[in-house]
C-alpha cells in the first residue's frame, strides 16, 4: 500500500464516522420532535373533548328548558 492509499482509506473512515454521528444526532432530534408533537396533539384532543362535553351538557339544559316550557323537541339522531 502506498501512502496515498492509506490517506484515502483514513479519509473514507473519517467520512463514515462523521456520517454515522450525524445520523445519530438527527435521529435524536426526530425523537424529540415526535415527543413534542405527541404532547401537542394530546393537548388539542383534551381541549376539543372538553368543548364537546360542555356543548352536550349545555344542549341538554336547553332541551330540558324547552320541554319544561311545553315545546316539543325532536330527537337528535346524531347523538346515537
Amino acid at each position: 500500500m502506498t501512502a496515498g492509499d492509506v490517506v484515502t482509506i483514513m479519509g473514507a473512515l473519517g467520512v463514515l464516522i462523521t456520517a454515522i454521528a450525524g445520523a445519530i444526532v438527527t435521529l435524536r432530534r426526530v425523537d424529540k420532535v415526535k415527543e413534542t408533537l405527541r404532547s401537542d396533539v394530546q393537548a388539542v384532543h383534551k381541549i376539543v373533548n372538553q368543548q364537546r362535553t360542555d356543548m352536550l351538557a349545555y344542549q341538554a339544559k336547553l332541551v330540558d328548558a324547552l320541554l319544561a316550557a311545553g315545546i316539543k323537541v325532536p330527537h337528535d339522531k346524531a347523538l346515537e
